[in-house]
């Protein structure tokens, strides 16, 4: 027959087990998961702010020296309108002066653009820096605080559930104790289960087969072949 304090040995496992399922599904914890990962995503989106305002600072750069060029071409095209007397060639200097204006009124949309673009980032920089970010902060540092509270609040009865199996992992036949922990290794629980009525395993509920049965009055117990679970006998 199997030993009692295995099976006190599985319904202490199965306490613990049980908490620290329900730690992990705790509501404080779920919260805090998904802040922080909307924490990484508003740090991922204030990178990419940071990408959009080097780009546009980029942009800028280049325009104004575009800018100056257009500039200093206009200046010498001026000049030299200053000395020409012949009709035609003052007026394909106009056109080209014209073109350089165009040029110059081209860019100077391309920078109205981009301070539009700047002053947005800027703005949206701002909002996710003062609010967003310290809002999502707060909220996750509540989460934490809570779900911290009730791992302390539970952890004495852990400690205790531990001690008591470590006690009793002393006194249990060992060669049962590492077929215990193989198969919950394989995350089945429970592991040792009652035969019902005369074949059925009482873990997945599915008959067993005659010869497996009769070996159970001769080892106490059998391993079920459909799940895997260990079947004994009721004394």
């Amino acid at each position: 027959m199997l030993q009692s304090e295995m099976l006190k040995y599985q319904e202490l496992d199965g306490q613990l087990r049980k908490m620290k399922n329900d730690l992990e599904k705790n509501e404080f914890r779920m919260r805090g998961k998904k802040l922080n990962a909307l924490r990484q995503q508003t740090e991922d989106y204030m990178s990419q702010l940071d990408g959009k305002a080097i780009d546009l600072n980029n942009q800028v750069a280049t325009l104004r020296k575009k800018y100056d060029d257009v500039v200093k071409h206009i200046e010498e095209y001026s000049k030299l309108a200053d000395d020409i007397r012949d009709t035609d060639e003052l007026n394909y200097l106009k056109k080209k002066i014209n073109t350089q204006l165009d040029l110059l009124k081209s860019i100077e949309k391309e920078l109205s653009d981009i301070a539009s673009s700047a002053e947005k980032i800027f703005a949206e920089y701002a909002e996710t820096v003062k609010v967003k970010l310290p809002q999502i902060l707060s909220q996750y540092r509540e989460c934490n605080n809570k779900f911290n509270e009730i791992i302390s609040t539970s952890q004495p009865v852990v400690d205790g559930l531990r001690t008591q199996l470590n006690q009793l992992e002393k006194v249990i036949n060992p060669e049962i104790m590492e077929i215990y922990k193989k198969i919950r290794q394989q995350n089945i629980y429970p592991v040792f289960v009652l035969l019902e009525g005369k074949s059925r395993c009482g873990g997945c509920r599915m008959d067993l087969s005659g010869s497996a049965v009769s070996r159970i009055d001769e080892s106490g117990y059998i391993r079920c072949e459909h799940c895997g679970r260990i079947v004994y006998k009721a004394e």
